[in-house]
């Protein structure tokens, strides 16, 4: 890490990398973006709804992970506002698709693919 030092560093939340994203980001200072994609409190209400405040147990480890990162990023204008009231600053929502306009199929071009694919046009290109 000290090596190849990145510009940024993202982590998905929650994950099993968390805890060593903020870590590594404080201690290198690099900024830090988190992006959130499973709703931790209604898992834990819905499958260990059964422990006493179990809610609030992961909202406040939402806030203790989330409360350090430079930005969080969430899947929608509802997340993002659901984060926000309960104590998670800095959130924006991650807007995911397709730009159909830039990425038409009317721009397809068989000169580009082969110099994509370094003459072996019928590869798969990524």
């Amino acid at each position: 890490m000290e090596r190849n030092r990145p510009d940024l560093i993202h982590v998905t939340s929650p994950g099993f990398m968390l805890f060593a994203g903020l870590f590594y980001a404080r201690v290198m200072r690099i900024p830090l973006l988190l992006s959130y994609h499973t709703h931790l409190p209604l898992y834990g209400r819905n499958y260990l709804g059964w422990i006493p405040g179990v809610e609030e147990i992961c909202w406040a480890l939402l806030r203790f992970c989330h409360s350090r990162a430079d930005l969080t990023l969430v899947t929608s204008p509802q997340m993002k506002e659901e984060l926000e009231s309960n104590g998670i600053p800095r959130v924006d929502v991650w807007r995911k698709g397709i730009d159909t306009v830039r990425f038409d199929p009317k721009f397809k071009s068989e000169e580009m693919r082969k110099k994509m694919t370094d003459g072996n046009e019928e590869e798969f290109l990524m």
